[in-house]
């Protein structure tokens, strides 16, 4: 084909395997965000710590609370945009045109007991 091994790397290999290390990136990354929070639970900061320092410690459940919601929305834009980027980048998607549509197909009239004889 007149291509050498960078040239099919770039061209070929790296294009086919993106959209699965953007999926496994976004997976990573909302994994890297729960064991935070669990690490902050025993000691390590961030909004792990903040939520049980302030809200467990001194009983300001809204707190906790909204810690939570907070962590739940992060994680929700995370997975949402991760999974438009991964879309995006699917052959089938946003580069070579819509993906084909699912033509149903149309049932057929129920045939009647008399539809051949003349009244």
């Amino acid at each position: 084909m007149g291509g050498n091994t960078w040239t099919i790397v770039r061209k070929v290999l790296v294009p086919e395997a993106l959209p699965s290390l953007i999926a496994s990136t976004t997976t990573t990354v909302i994994a890297l965000i729960g064991y935070s929070a669990m690490a902050g639970t025993v000691g390590g900061g961030g909004l792990g710590d903040l939520a049980v320092r302030y809200g467990y410690q001194r009983f300001e459940t809204g707190l906790m609370w909204i810690t939570i919601a907070i962590l739940a929305v992060v994680i929700s834009l995370i997975q949402f945009a991760g999974d438009y980027a991964a879309r995006a980048q699917h052959r089938r998607g946003g580069r070579s045109g819509p993906s084909p549509k699912l033509r149903l197909l149309k049932p057929k009239e129920p045939a009647t007991a008399d539809a051949g004889k003349a009244a």
